[in-house]
C-alpha cells in the first residue's frame, strides 16, 4: 500500500558531501593529476603563441592601436621575463606582406598551441567517457575550432576594453569624465587587473561547454567556470601573500619566476579538471548515487573506509528530496508477492522488511537492496516481501537498474554474485556444476 508522497525537501549538507566525495573519488580514479601536469607543461609552450595570435588579431584584423595593445597585453606580470610584448607588436607592424617562410612559422605556432588543447581534450575524454568516442579527425577539427574561438573571444574582449577607454576620451564626454575621474581611474585599474580572470573565465566556460561530451547546460558550465576561476584567484592571493618568494629568487635566480608560474598553472589545471569532473557528477548524480547505494558496505564491516562510506551514503537525501520514487508503507503492508512480475528493485531508507521464499527467509534493514535479481532476470518473484515496521523505500525501475549494471562494473559484479546466490538457493548446488 503506497501512501501519498511527502513534499520535496531542499538539498541538504549530506548531498553536498556526497557530491564532493564522488568528485574526489572519480578525480583520483581517472588520474586527472597526470592530465593536469601534462596540460601545465603544454601551457608553458603555448601561452606565448596564444598571446602572439591575439596580438595579430587585434592589430592586423581589428586595427587596434599598437600602443594600447602593448599596454593591455602586459597585464600579467608573470609573462614579463618570457614575452616582450613591445617587440612582438613592432614586428607585426613591420610585416607588410607574408612570405612563405612566415606562413610556415605561423602554422608551426598554431600547431604548438593545438597540442596544448589536445592535452586538455584527452583529460576531458577521460572524464566524459562515453560509448561512442569522437573520431580522431573530428577531435582535431574541433580543437582547431575551439582554439580559433578562444583567440577571437580574447581579442574581442580586449578590443571592447580599448573601445571603452577611447569613448571616455571623446571631447564631448571629457567634462563628465573629469568630474568622475577618480571613479574612472579606479574602474580602469580594476578592469586591467581583473582582465586575466575575466579572460580565464570565458576560456574555461567555452572548454566546459564544447569539450564535455555529456552536453552539460550552459548555466552549469558557467557556474563551474566561475567557481574554478574564483578559487584559483583566491589560491594565488593567499600563496603570493603568505609565501616569501624573495628566498626563492636568491636560491634559484631567474628560474624562481618560472617555478612559481609552473605551480600556479598546475594548480589551475587541477582545479579545472576537478570542476570538469564535478559537471559530470552533477549531471548523472542520480545514477552514481544509486550505484553507491547498491555497493553500500554492510553494517558489520570494520574497515574505516567502509564505515565512512556507509555513514555518508546510507541516507540518499537527494532522492528523498525529489520524492519521485519514494514509497511510504505501514507495518504489515506487502511490497510484492510471490508470482508477481519482477519489474523493480528496492532500497530501504528506513525500517525493516522480511522477504520469504520457500525454505529461505531474509531480513532486510536500513541500507539494504532487495528484489534486484527478479528485476534483472525479468522473471516472476519467488518470494513475498512484507514490512516489519513502517518503512521508507526508494523504488528503482528495471530499465534504470539495468542501465546502472551496464555502466558500472562494480555494480555488475555484485549483481552477478547476487544472481549466483539466488540460483544456489532456489536450485541448490551440484558437484558437476555450481550455480
Amino acid at each position: 500500500m503506497e501512501q501519498k508522497g511527502k513534499k520535496p525537501r531542499s538539498i541538504t549538507p549530506v548531498t553536498v558531501a556526497q557530491t564532493v566525495y564522488l568528485t574526489a573519488m572519480h578525480f583520483g580514479r581517472n588520474s586527472l593529476v597526470s592530465h593536469a601536469r601534462a596540460c601545465s607543461f603544454g601551457f608553458l609552450f603555448s601561452f606565448i603563441p596564444i598571446l602572439t595570435m591575439v596580438a595579430v588579431v587585434l592589430i592586423r584584423i581589428l586595427h587596434a592601436s599598437p600602443e594600447t595593445v602593448s599596454k593591455i597585453l602586459i597585464f600579467a606580470q608573470e609573462i614579463g621575463p618570457y614575452f616582450n610584448v613591445q617587440e612582438v607588436v613592432d614586428g607585426l607592424l613591420t610585416v607588410k606582406s607574408l612570405t612563405f617562410f612566415e606562413i610556415i612559422v605561423g602554422l608551426f605556432i598554431f600547431w604548438i598551441t593545438r597540442g596544448f588543447f589536445l592535452s586538455i581534450f584527452k583529460g576531458m575524454e577521460t572524464i566524459f567517457h562515453t560509448k561512442q568516442r569522437r573520431q580522431p579527425f573530428f577531435t582535431q577539427v574541433l580543437i582547431v575550432i575551439i582554439e580559433m574561438v578562444i583567440i577571437v573571444v580574447i581579442a574581442a574582449i580586449i578590443f571592447a576594453l580599448i573601445i571603452m577607454q577611447t569613448i571616455v576620451q571623446i571631447p564631448l564626454l571629457s567634462s563628465i569624465a573629469a568630474k568622475i575621474s577618480p571613479i574612472l581611474n579606479f574602474l580602469s585599474r580594476y578592469h586591467i587587473n581583473s582582465l586575466p580572470n575575466v579572460l580565464l573565465f570565458v576560456v574555461i566556460t567555452i572548454l566546459y561547454k564544447i569539450g564535455a561530451e555529456s552536453k552539460p547546460p550552459f548555466k552549469l558550465c558557467l557556474t563551474s567556470a566561475l567557481l574554478c576561476d574564483t578559487i584559483f584567484w583566491f589560491f594565488r592571493q593567499v600563496l603570493h601573500t603568505v609565501v616569501n618568494f624573495t628566498n626563492y629568487n636568491i636560491i634559484y635566480g631567474v628560474l624562481a619566476k618560472l617555478m612559481v608560474t609552473m605551480l600556479d598553472v598546475f594548480i589551475f589545471f587541477v582545479l579545472f579538471f576537478i570542476f570538469a569532473q564535478f559537471i559530470l557528477i552533477y549531471q548523472f548524480f542520480d545514477e552514481m548515487l544509486l550505484g553507491e547505494l547498491y555497493l553500500l558496505p554492510k553494517k558489520d564491516s570494520d574497515k574505516l573506509t567502509a564505515v565512512l562510506r556507509r555513514g555518508l551514503f546510507i541516507r540518499p537525501d537527494f532522492l528523498i528530496a525529489r520524492d519521485v520514487n519514494m514509497i511510504h508503507l505501514k507495518k504489515g503492508d506487502t511490497i510484492y508477492k510471490s508470482g508477481e512480475k519482477g519489474t523493480n528493485a528496492y532500497y530501504i531508507v528506513s525500517g525493516m522488511v522480511t522477504e520469504t521464499r520457500p525454505d529461505v527467509t531474509k531480513n532486510h534493514e536500513r541500507g539494504d537492496f532487495f528484489g534486484e535479481v527478479s528485476c534483472l532476470l525479468q522473471s516472476n518473484r519467488t518470494g513475498t516481501a512484507i514490512c516489519d515496521t513502517d518503512v521508507e523505500i526508494v523504488r528503482i525501475d528495471g530499465s534504470t537498474f539495468q542501465t546502472l549494471v551496464e555502466q558500472n562494473s562494480a555494480v555488475a559484479r555484485k549483481a552477478l554474485g547476487q544472481i549466483s546466490s539466488y540460483f544456489s538457493e532456489v536450485y541448490g548446488r551440484t558437484d558437476d556444476f555450481a550455480v
